[in-house]
């Protein structure tokens, strides 16, 4: 067969595209380990996020969802820019623009999910990331604080035992992955059998008690809300998954001090938040604190909670410049939620969450082409309620592109020939 020279020069293209492809997607599903290991810059991130947003400008020429999705995208930057204005006097304006960049990144990461993998091979990546997840979760439980030593990283202890950091070589990053994963396996995907279902869940809940994580146990009863909701079969369905769940945990030592952990941690920060230890309560009391104070708009970007808040004013102004938390810059922007909550204030936080749920449902805006399942939609936007809480699920690059890889992943092709599934 013969070969024009468009031809090959389009195959050759095709060939670097994906390469690039591939090596974006590894790239975010490594990257603390790559960071950590000094093989890539602690900045490659960034530099990538910024290709994205060019591939963003390029690609929403085309691709009506991601036309939807990038014009969300730069309605909530400018506003947040809008709202960030007295920011910029004491932080800068480069400062201010960054972190807005910062926290809408999913976006930009669902973008490229959907516009270079699809649904289809969204999905597939996600069970190769389930695979080796789980594989590395093993040989860390085998290798014990050998594994820490490896990725340079504290061994944190409950229990007694060290807690796990898996490939992610953090222990909340992998138990986000199961949580994550298990609300796509669970509720995302279409299945004919709901013992199929439990089994799975009991799985993942599994894989996330051994992670050692709380926030991701709340995928467990979440589950179970949407189940209980329109039958008495599912009330019985959603019982004995219940039972056995408490049977299997019941006189767990680990789980009774992760419980006693999280009321300590409330009732110290209420009593003293100033003096906490629990800094993600600290985060979340000021919170509220900044946004009733200066309602209904917030600090502004790059003031409080976030990567470039260093030496921020507002810390002063509530008395916690001197505490070690804010002087070696750990845990501050551990709450999604409170870094959105002092900010932007409540509008900002509101907006944030509303423009969150419109992307998980961009691609039915201007296509009646796909569909996804109400129950994965429920769940996931729950689940990453209580994630936003806890973690730094947006701001955080790992965590923010396994997010936008499920919910591209959610979607079901109605008409299977389409070229968009088959991409």
């Amino acid at each position: 067969m013969n070969y024009s020279l468009t031809d090959k020069i389009f195959n050759v293209l095709s060939f670097y595209r994906l390469i690039l492809i591939a090596f974006v997607c590894c790239c975010l599903f490594f990257i603390a380990v790559l960071v950590k290991l000094s093989i890539l810059p602690s900045f490659i991130d960034e530099a990538i996020l910024f290709g994205l947003f060019i591939y963003a400008v390029y690609k929403s020429q085309s691709d009506e969802v991601v036309k939807y999705v990038f014009l969300l995208y730069l309605f909530l930057f400018f506003l947040y820019a809008l709202l960030s204005y007295q920011a910029i006097a004491s932080r800068g304006i480069i400062t201010v623009l960054l972190q807005i960049f910062i926290h809408l990144k999913y976006m930009l990461f669902f973008i490229f999910c959907w516009g270079t993998l699809g649904p289809k091979n969204s999905l597939t990546f996600i069970k190769v990331i389930l695979t080796i997840s789980v594989v590395f979760l093993l040989i860390n439980l085998l290798t014990g604080g050998l594994f820490n030593t490896l990725f340079d990283t504290k061994v944190n202890l409950r229990a007694g035992s060290a807690r796990p950091i898996g490939i992610q070589a953090d222990t909340g990053s992998l138990g986000t992955t199961f949580a994550l994963i298990g609300c796509l396996l669970v509720s995302g995907l279409k299945s004919s059998s709901n013992n199929i279902k439990i089994t799975i869940l009991l799985a993942m809940t599994v894989l996330i008690l051994i992670a050692s994580t709380r926030t991701a146990l709340v995928l467990l009863p979440l589950v179970v809300l949407w189940w209980l909701r329109d039958s008495i079969k599912s009330f019985f369905i959603a019982s004995i998954l219940l039972a056995c769940s408490v049977f299997f945990i019941q006189s767990s030592k680990y789980m009774d001090e992760m419980i006693n952990i999280t009321i300590e941690n409330i009732e110290w920060t209420l009593e003293d938040p100033v003096a906490s230890s629990y800094i993600r309560g600290i985060m979340i009391y000021f919170a509220f604190d900044l946004a009733a104070d200066r309602f209904p708009f917030g600090t502004g970007a790059g003031t409080y909670g976030t990567v470039m808040s260093d030496n921020s004013a507002v810390y002063a102004e509530i008395g916690l410049q001197d505490s070690r938390y804010f002087i070696e810059k750990d845990g501050i922007y551990d709450s999604n939620f409170a870094s959105l909550l002092g900010e932007f204030g409540f509008i900002g936080l509101f907006l944030y969450l509303f423009i969150f749920y419109r992307v998980i449902n961009a691609p039915f805006q201007n296509s009646q082409q796909w569909e996804s399942e109400g129950e994965f939609r429920f769940v996931l936007f729950s689940l990453v309620l209580a994630y936003g809480v806890t973690t730094p699920i947006f701001m955080n690059t790992y965590p923010a592109f396994i997010l936008s890889l499920v919910m591209v992943a959610s979607f079901h092709c109605i008409n299977n020939n389409s070229a968009s599934e088959n991409k």
